[in-house]
């Protein structure tokens, strides 16, 4: 009965930390500095015509032009959307790392009991790489997004734009990265669990019939 009621909990703590969140980036101390040093200057400088060469953007004058009249606005927004739902985000990374300690807990538990954890352990893994691809993307993410706000974008409106697309494509592959890790603990980790737990209650039962 123990070992079935830490399954049921574990599938609980999936259920909880599977739960959608508005995707943002954190926000810290540091977002809120309006100064930078030399050598963060030239990091950006250095980045942003890495892009550039990259993404190889190319305007014409009347779009730069136009760009140059409308880029302020754009990292205004850009600079809200760099600390809005910073605690969201904080919460979403939680959540994982939370969930790989119950699930290592829970594996430790089921050794206990004698129960077979071989494939659970495997797919735990692969969770586990997943979770680390996208704390990695989450890092490039923020630091497009930090580049993007802190350029001049007037400048080189097409650096500006190289950095907006690549803001963009950062963002794109984060929300696959959370759409793979909810996938992947809903369509296979959760019914291994299940599989685990139908598995024991058999052995109960059968345990239950010998001793009669």
């Amino acid at each position: 009965m123990r070992i079935r009621l830490l399954l049921a909990a574990g599938l609980l703590a999936l259920t909880l930390g599977i739960a959608p969140l508005a995707l943002a980036t954190e926000s810290t101390d540091e977002d809120t500095s309006t100064s930078s040093s030399e050598k963060d200057e030239a990091s950006l400088n250095k980045r942003i015509e890495a892009l550039k060469k990259k993404l190889r953007i190319t305007l014409k004058e009347s779009e730069k032009t136009r760009l140059k009249a409308r880029c302020l606005p754009a990292q205004a927004l850009v600079k809200k959307v760099h600390t809005r739902f910073g605690n969201k985000v904080v919460t979403r990374t939680q959540a994982y790392s939370e969930l790989s300690k119950v699930l290592d807990k829970l594996v430790e538990k089921l050794k206990a009991k004698e129960a077979n954890t071989t494939t659970l352990e495997s797919y735990i893994a692969v969770l586990k790489t997943k979770i680390a691809v996208y704390e990695t993307d989450l890092a490039d993410y923020k630091q497009k997004l930090s580049d993007l706000k802190d350029m001049d974008c007037k400048a080189d409106p097409e650096a500006f734009k190289a950095a907006l697309e690549a803001a963009r494509t950062a963002r794109d592959k984060l929300i696959q990265d959370i759409t793979a890790v909810r996938t992947y603990v809903k369509e296979t980790i959760k019914l291994e669990l299940l599989t685990i737990r139908k598995s024991l209650e058999t052995q109960d039962t059968e345990e239950t019939t010998t001793n009669q």
